[in-house]
Formats: C-alpha cells, sequence, structure tokens
C-alpha cells in the first residue's frame, strides 16, 4: 500500500538556550583567530608547484623541496600549523595564485 510522504518541513524558532550557550564559544573562536598568525608561503610565490602540508609533513616536505631544486623545478610551500581556527580565506588564496598543487 503506497504511503504518503511530506514535502514541508517543520522550522523551529532558534532556541535562546542553545544560543547563549553558543555565545561565548563563538566571542573564543574570535580571539583566538585574531591572535593565531595565519598560514605564510614559504618559497617563491612564483614556483612551478606549490606543496601543502600539516602536522607531520613538514620535514617530508622540505626534502622534497631540496631534491626537486636540484632537478630545476621551483617549489613553494604552504605548512598549515593550525586547524582551529582555520584561516580559510588566506588558504585559499594562496592555492588560487598557485601554478600546480600537491598536498601531501
Amino acid at each position: 500500500m503506497p504511503t504518503e510522504t511530506s514535502t514541508t518541513a517543520a522550522r523551529s524558532e532558534p532556541n535562546p538556550s542553545v544560543s547563549s550557550r553558543l555565545a561565548p564559544l563563538m566571542e573564543m573562536k574570535k580571539v583566538a583567530a585574531a591572535q593565531v598568525a595565519p598560514p605564510e608561503l614559504q618559497g617563491e610565490v612564483d614556483a612551478a608547484v606549490t606543496l601543502i602540508g600539516w602536522g607531520s609533513t613538514y620535514g617530508v616536505i622540505q626534502e622534497a623541496i631540496l631534491q626537486l631544486a636540484e632537478d630545476g623545478i621551483a617549489v613553494n610551500h604552504l605548512s598549515v600549523k593550525w586547524m582551529v581556527p582555520f584561516h580559510g580565506d588566506v588558504i585559499a588564496d594562496i592555492v588560487n595564485s598557485a601554478n600546480e598543487t600537491i598536498v601531501v
């Protein structure tokens, strides 16, 4: 027997209790974002390849940069040090201006 399905969803009003509990966390996020420096690109801005890494990939990426330099390939490195706060706008600008990117 076929059943009817509703195509409308119930909308609830914002819960003031939840909003008031989240407000201090959102403020802490803003403060942290202001205190933590965004990641910076290391190396030539117009390099052929941008290697992007986080955490324990730093050393391996530095080795790869040296090896690629021996082959005449210019490489730069974007080391993301913090996930929270995540500086997405800065990272997006760097990625969008890169010639080629490799995430390690």
